[in-house]
Protein backbone atom coordinates (compact mmCIF):
# COMPACT_ATOMS: atom_id res chain seq x y z
CA UNK A 1 0.00 0.00 0.00
CA UNK A 2 1.34 3.74 -0.80
CA UNK A 3 1.85 5.96 1.79
CA UNK A 4 0.92 9.71 1.07
CA UNK A 5 2.81 12.36 2.66
CA UNK A 6 1.33 15.43 2.57
CA UNK A 7 3.02 19.02 3.14
CA UNK A 8 1.71 22.73 3.74
CA UNK A 9 4.03 25.52 1.64
CA UNK A 10 3.84 28.90 0.21
CA UNK A 11 4.94 26.98 -2.74
CA UNK A 12 4.76 23.62 -4.20
CA UNK A 13 8.13 21.42 -2.68
CA UNK A 14 10.03 19.40 -5.44
CA UNK A 15 8.60 16.34 -5.65
CA UNK A 16 5.16 17.16 -4.78
CA UNK A 17 1.72 17.46 -7.28
CA UNK A 18 -0.56 19.73 -6.31
CA UNK A 19 -3.24 17.55 -6.08
CA UNK A 20 -3.65 13.47 -6.20
CA UNK A 21 -3.33 12.44 -9.52
CA UNK A 22 0.12 11.06 -9.53
CA UNK A 23 -0.46 7.43 -8.25
CA UNK A 24 3.13 6.79 -7.24
CA UNK A 25 4.94 9.04 -5.40
CA UNK A 26 8.13 6.89 -5.28
CA UNK A 27 8.46 6.50 -9.07
CA UNK A 28 9.84 9.82 -11.38
CA UNK A 29 8.67 8.00 -14.09
CA UNK A 30 5.16 6.67 -12.90
CA UNK A 31 3.01 10.14 -13.50
CA UNK A 32 0.05 11.51 -15.33
CA UNK A 33 1.15 12.12 -18.62
CA UNK A 34 3.76 9.55 -19.08
CA UNK A 35 4.49 7.03 -21.52
CA UNK A 36 2.53 3.73 -20.97
CA UNK A 37 5.63 1.18 -21.93
CA UNK A 38 5.10 -2.59 -21.61
CA UNK A 39 6.53 -3.15 -18.39
CA UNK A 40 3.29 -4.26 -16.10
CA UNK A 41 3.02 -0.56 -14.24
CA UNK A 42 0.45 1.83 -14.88
CA UNK A 43 2.58 4.31 -16.14
CA UNK A 44 0.34 7.07 -16.73
CA UNK A 45 -1.85 6.41 -13.60
CA UNK A 46 -4.12 6.07 -15.82
CA UNK A 47 -6.20 2.62 -15.77
CA UNK A 48 -7.84 2.64 -18.71
CA UNK A 49 -4.73 3.04 -20.72
CA UNK A 50 -3.51 -0.23 -21.90
CA UNK A 51 -0.09 -1.48 -20.76
CA UNK A 52 2.24 -0.86 -23.94
CA UNK A 53 -0.01 1.49 -25.77
CA UNK A 54 3.13 4.23 -26.54
CA UNK A 55 5.22 1.50 -27.88
CA UNK A 56 5.96 1.64 -31.45
CA UNK A 57 5.08 -1.62 -32.20
CA UNK A 58 1.46 -1.84 -30.03
CA UNK A 59 -1.52 -2.95 -32.39
CA UNK A 60 0.44 -3.81 -35.44
CA UNK A 61 -0.05 -6.91 -37.49
CA UNK A 62 1.30 -10.11 -36.12
CA UNK A 63 1.30 -13.90 -37.20
CA UNK A 64 0.91 -16.35 -33.77
CA UNK A 65 2.62 -19.50 -33.50
CA UNK A 66 0.97 -21.67 -36.39
CA UNK A 67 2.83 -22.38 -39.82
CA UNK A 68 0.40 -20.09 -42.05
CA UNK A 69 2.46 -16.87 -42.21
CA UNK A 70 -0.66 -15.17 -42.12
CA UNK A 71 -0.42 -11.90 -39.99
CA UNK A 72 -4.34 -12.40 -38.18
CA UNK A 73 -3.24 -11.10 -35.10
CA UNK A 74 -1.98 -7.72 -33.11
CA UNK A 75 1.17 -6.99 -30.64
CA UNK A 76 -0.57 -6.24 -27.54
CA UNK A 77 1.37 -6.26 -23.41
CA UNK A 78 0.39 -9.10 -21.40
CA UNK A 79 1.98 -9.19 -18.01
CA UNK A 80 4.73 -6.51 -18.93
CA UNK A 81 5.57 -8.62 -22.43
CA UNK A 82 5.31 -8.08 -25.86
CA UNK A 83 2.82 -10.80 -27.34
CA UNK A 84 0.57 -11.58 -30.47
CA UNK A 85 -2.92 -11.83 -29.96
CA UNK A 86 -3.22 -14.13 -33.13
CA UNK A 87 -4.04 -17.78 -31.71
CA UNK A 88 -5.87 -18.90 -35.26
CA UNK A 89 -4.17 -21.79 -36.16
CA UNK A 90 -3.10 -22.32 -39.68
CA UNK A 91 -5.60 -20.65 -42.17
CA UNK A 92 -3.97 -21.70 -45.87
CA UNK A 93 -5.26 -24.88 -47.43
CA UNK A 94 -2.76 -26.90 -49.35
CA UNK A 95 -4.26 -27.98 -52.95
CA UNK A 96 -3.86 -31.49 -53.52
CA UNK A 97 -5.21 -32.25 -56.66
CA UNK A 98 -3.63 -30.11 -59.12
CA UNK A 99 -3.22 -31.44 -62.88
CA UNK A 100 -1.07 -29.90 -65.86
CA UNK A 101 -2.42 -28.27 -68.67
CA UNK A 102 -0.76 -28.57 -72.49
CA UNK A 103 0.92 -25.45 -71.31
CA UNK A 104 2.25 -27.01 -68.68
CA UNK A 105 0.67 -24.60 -66.13
CA UNK A 106 -1.07 -26.23 -62.76
CA UNK A 107 -5.04 -26.31 -63.69
CA UNK A 108 -7.23 -27.25 -60.84
CA UNK A 109 -9.85 -30.41 -60.93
Amino acid sequence: METFNTAQACSMPAGYVSDSTDCNDGDAFVHPGALELCNAVNDDCNAGTSDGSSEDWFGDACDGADSDLCQEGGYQCTSGAQTCSDATGDSVRYATDWTTTATGLPMRE
